[in-house]
Protein backbone atom coordinates (compact mmCIF):
# COMPACT_ATOMS: atom_id res chain seq x y z
CA UNK A 1 0.00 0.00 0.00
CA UNK A 2 2.83 2.11 -0.62
CA UNK A 3 1.92 6.08 -1.88
CA UNK A 4 4.24 7.51 -4.75
CA UNK A 5 4.80 10.71 -4.39
CA UNK A 6 2.54 11.13 -7.46
CA UNK A 7 -0.45 10.14 -5.69
CA UNK A 8 -0.37 12.18 -2.61
CA UNK A 9 -3.31 13.82 -2.47
CA UNK A 10 -3.95 16.85 -0.38
CA UNK A 11 -5.45 16.68 2.51
CA UNK A 12 -2.45 14.16 3.44
CA UNK A 13 -4.23 11.93 5.76
CA UNK A 14 -1.76 8.96 8.17
CA UNK A 15 -2.90 6.08 6.76
CA UNK A 16 -2.46 4.40 10.47
CA UNK A 17 -4.47 6.80 12.34
CA UNK A 18 -6.55 9.01 9.75
CA UNK A 19 -4.91 12.33 11.29
CA UNK A 20 -3.05 14.84 8.94
CA UNK A 21 0.02 13.08 7.59
CA UNK A 22 3.52 15.56 7.20
CA UNK A 23 4.61 13.30 4.41
CA UNK A 24 6.19 10.04 4.00
CA UNK A 25 7.65 8.20 7.19
CA UNK A 26 9.19 4.47 6.54
CA UNK A 27 7.62 4.54 3.18
CA UNK A 28 4.11 5.14 4.43
CA UNK A 29 2.38 8.46 4.55
CA UNK A 30 2.08 9.02 8.16
CA UNK A 31 1.58 11.62 10.98
CA UNK A 32 4.22 12.61 13.52
CA UNK A 33 2.79 11.14 16.13
CA UNK A 34 2.81 7.50 14.19
CA UNK A 35 6.05 8.12 13.10
CA UNK A 36 7.68 8.86 16.46
CA UNK A 37 5.40 5.78 17.58
CA UNK A 38 7.11 3.50 15.32
CA UNK A 39 10.50 4.70 15.44
CA UNK A 40 10.34 3.59 19.23
CA UNK A 41 8.34 0.72 19.07
CA UNK A 42 9.65 -0.95 16.06
CA UNK A 43 13.13 -2.10 16.90
CA UNK A 44 12.39 -3.01 20.28
CA UNK A 45 12.49 -6.92 20.44
CA UNK A 46 12.20 -6.60 23.96
CA UNK A 47 9.15 -5.88 24.72
CA UNK A 48 6.43 -7.42 23.98
CA UNK A 49 3.07 -5.66 23.40
CA UNK A 50 -0.21 -7.19 23.58
CA UNK A 51 -3.77 -6.47 23.04
CA UNK A 52 -6.40 -7.07 25.22
CA UNK A 53 -9.06 -6.77 23.16
CA UNK A 54 -8.13 -10.41 20.61
CA UNK A 55 -6.15 -7.75 18.15
CA UNK A 56 -9.29 -6.25 16.74
CA UNK A 57 -8.99 -2.70 17.59
CA UNK A 58 -9.44 0.44 15.77
CA UNK A 59 -6.96 2.60 15.35
CA UNK A 60 -7.85 6.16 15.03
CA UNK A 61 -6.36 9.73 15.21
CA UNK A 62 -8.89 9.70 19.33
CA UNK A 63 -7.99 5.84 19.86
CA UNK A 64 -4.15 5.39 18.95
CA UNK A 65 -2.93 5.62 22.12
CA UNK A 66 -4.94 2.54 23.55
CA UNK A 67 -3.48 -0.12 22.09
CA UNK A 68 0.56 -0.30 21.14
CA UNK A 69 0.02 -3.41 19.89
CA UNK A 70 -2.60 -3.08 17.22
CA UNK A 71 -1.05 0.02 16.13
CA UNK A 72 2.37 -1.26 15.70
CA UNK A 73 0.71 -4.19 13.82
CA UNK A 74 -1.25 -1.67 11.26
CA UNK A 75 1.91 0.06 10.63
CA UNK A 76 4.04 -3.62 9.65
CA UNK A 77 0.57 -4.06 7.71
CA UNK A 78 0.67 -0.81 5.78
CA UNK A 79 4.42 -1.01 4.95
CA UNK A 80 6.45 0.68 7.44
CA UNK A 81 9.87 -0.56 7.32
CA UNK A 82 11.76 -0.57 10.40
CA UNK A 83 15.54 -0.78 8.29
CA UNK A 84 14.50 2.94 7.57
CA UNK A 85 15.33 3.81 10.97
CA UNK A 86 18.33 5.07 12.12
CA UNK A 87 19.90 3.83 15.15
CA UNK A 88 20.43 6.31 18.42
CA UNK A 89 24.59 4.92 17.77
CA UNK A 90 24.37 5.83 13.95
CA UNK A 91 23.16 9.51 14.70
CA UNK A 92 25.10 10.37 17.67
CA UNK A 93 28.26 9.87 15.62
CA UNK A 94 27.22 11.71 12.54
CA UNK A 95 26.21 14.57 14.80
CA UNK A 96 29.44 14.54 16.34
CA UNK A 97 31.13 14.20 12.64
CA UNK A 98 29.10 17.44 11.67
CA UNK A 99 30.70 19.16 14.97
CA UNK A 100 33.87 18.72 13.90
CA UNK A 101 33.77 19.58 10.84
CA UNK A 102 32.24 22.79 11.53
CA UNK A 103 34.51 23.54 14.59
CA UNK A 104 37.22 26.00 12.95
CA UNK A 105 40.64 24.35 14.12
CA UNK A 106 43.49 27.02 15.74
CA UNK A 107 45.93 27.81 13.90
CA UNK A 108 49.31 27.52 14.92
CA UNK A 109 51.77 29.08 13.16
CA UNK A 110 55.02 28.08 15.38
CA UNK A 111 54.28 25.05 14.92
CA UNK A 112 56.87 24.54 12.46
CA UNK A 113 58.22 27.24 12.48
CA UNK A 114 62.02 27.68 11.55
CA UNK A 115 62.92 31.86 12.18
CA UNK A 116 65.69 33.24 14.18
CA UNK A 117 63.34 35.00 16.78
CA UNK A 118 64.29 34.13 20.34
CA UNK A 119 61.33 33.60 22.36
CA UNK A 120 61.64 37.06 23.83
CA UNK A 121 60.62 38.12 20.69
CA UNK A 122 58.70 36.30 19.76
CA UNK A 123 56.36 37.63 22.52
CA UNK A 124 57.45 41.05 21.90
CA UNK A 125 55.60 40.86 18.52
CA UNK A 126 52.62 38.76 20.00
CA UNK A 127 51.89 41.74 22.09
CA UNK A 128 52.51 44.18 19.16
CA UNK A 129 49.84 41.95 16.83
CA UNK A 130 47.45 41.74 20.08
CA UNK A 131 47.55 45.38 21.20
Amino acid sequence: MALTKRSWTLPLVCQICGDRARGMNFEVMTCMSCKAFFRRHALNLTHHLKCQRNNHCEITRLTRGSCSACRLRKCFTFGMNPKLIRCQLKNESKRLKRQRLLKPTPLNLLEHDISTLTNVEWDLLSNIIHA
